[in-house]
């Protein structure tokens, strides 16, 4: 800057540069437009760059390379965060950073302005179903459309300007949504849901609502004219989120999931101001799964009160049956509750021994108290649940109803054993802190 290519200082300075870095000087630039043929040799014999622009033409090309390249700049590491962060945030652009596979990456953009202009421009290869399926999508007739991988050629996803991507793979298209905003649920049993972001979109032969309670999403299909003198027919599905984040709101989302299916009469309100009432038709009429789950946290909210503790990080794919049982186990120690089993077929073999009247006598009065027969376990019993250690206690175990299916016989000397069974074929079980000394008690 401020010298011309006829100055002999130009000459001094580049020598110089070239004497003190050798091969580590950086390269260099001329700006300036039209030169000459032999002046533009004359620089690249001197090692430098030439750019035929005006200042005010490259300084726009400079800044429309950057809003081109920021984000890529940044994915490949020519770039750290807080330089990308400083240069978007004049745009309005929010991005969450968080390390994976030990490198710093982008999970997500937010805005500060709740309007702002997105662009995504790509073609498609020739695939006729695409093809047909992307009008009826405009049209209103489907409510999404996938692009699978290998469809799309030369993606471009730009937001106010700057692109963001240009290596997508596959794309989710949907409706825009006619209505979007923030609700409160109640029923008529006085259960409330606060503070669900909504969406409401209308296709061609349906409404469908996208509710967004906290680590899932509903989606409710309401088809057009679809309303009984129960309630209103529809579909019901629902994503949930890879891993729980509060118990306690598993079991809201599961409370407000239960009481939807189960065709309860419910009001929407937005701002305060009741805009909506209904009763979705009962799509479910044995137990639903919903009330399974319900059952599930709460009795993991019972235990983390109980064993003072918290569950974090539990994957849903991680709730199943056996963990049920686990952590009914848990609070039925708490509790000191007993709970009840199905033993189809099952009994106990009892063996005794008779030596003399006096063990012919001990032996009718046992058979006079069988309802007080317990069996406990010799030793103290823990479970692991959702990465806690749970101590639960000794198991004792007794037969609901029992009845003795074997003969019993009093000759004296013998060693035989009576068989018991439960008259409804149910056990029994309980815990104690307490070790009972012994297979049985009376």
């Amino acid at each position: 800057m401020g010298y011309g290519l006829e100055d002999p200082n130009i000459d001094i300075i580049l020598g110089k540069m070239e004497d003190e870095l050798g091969p580590n000087r950086k390269e260099s630039f001329l700006l300036s437009p039209d030169l000459p043929a032999p002046k533009i040799n004359e620089l690249a014999r001197r090692g430098i760059s030439y750019i035929n622009l005006k200042g005010e033409a490259f300084v726009d090309e400079l800044f429309s390379n950057i809003k081109d390249n920021i984000y890529s700049d940044f994915d490949t590491g020519k770039i750290d965060a807080s330089t990308h962060s400083k240069f978007v945030a004049n745009f309005g652009h929010l991005p969450n950073y968080a390390v994976k596979n030990e490198k710093l990456k982008i999970t997500s953009i937010g805005h500060k302005n709740t309007s702002y202009e997105a662009k995504l421009k790509f073609s498609f290869l020739q695939d006729d179903a695409l093809n047909g399926s992307l009008p009826d999508l405009l049209a209103g007739k489907m409510f999404e459309l996938e692009i699978p991988e290998g469809r799309m050629q030369a993606p471009i996803l730009e937001m106010d300007g700057i692109t963001i991507s240009r290596s997508m793979t596959s794309l989710t298209l949907q409706l825009a949504p006619v209505i979007s905003t923030t609700i409160d649920i109640r029923f008529d049993d006085g259960f409330e849901y606060f503070g669900i972001p909504f969406k409401a979109y209308k296709m061609d032969d349906a409404a469908e609502l996208r509710l967004y309670p906290i680590g899932a999403t509903i989606q409710i299909k309401l088809p057009f004219k679809s309303k009984s003198d129960e309630g209103i027919n529809f579909s019901l599905s629902y994503t949930h989120d890879q891993s729980v984040k509060r118990i306690k709101d598993e079991i809201e989302l599961f409370e407000l999931l239960d009481r939807l299916t189960k065709g309860n009469r419910f009001y929407a309100f937005e701002k305060g101001k009741q805009v909506y009432s209904a009763s979705l038709d009962a799509i479910l009429e044995k137990q639903s799964p919903f009330e399974w789950y319900l059952e599930y946290f709460k009795l993991l909210r019972k235990i983390e009160i109980c064993y003072k503790l918290t569950f974090q990080g539990v994957s849903i794919e991680e709730v199943t049956e056996q963990t049920m049982q686990i952590a009914r186990r848990a609070v039925a120690s708490h509790e000191g509750v007993e709970m009840e089993f199905d033993i189809p077929g099952a009994y106990w073999r009892l063996p005794y021994e008779l030596r003399s009247e006096e063990d012919k006598v001990e032996l009718q009065s046992f058979l006079g108290n069988i309802s007080n027969i317990v069996m406990g376990s010799k030793e103290y019993i823990s479970v692991d649940l959702h990465g806690h250690t749970l101590s639960i206690g000794f198991e004792i175990q007794r037969l609901m109803n029992p009845i003795i299916v074997s003969e019993v016989n009093f000759d004296i000397p013998v060693m035989s054993e009576i068989v018991v069974k439960s008259a409804n074929e149910k056990l029994l079980i309980r815990y104690s802190k307490e070790h009972l000394f012994g297979n049985t008690e009376t």
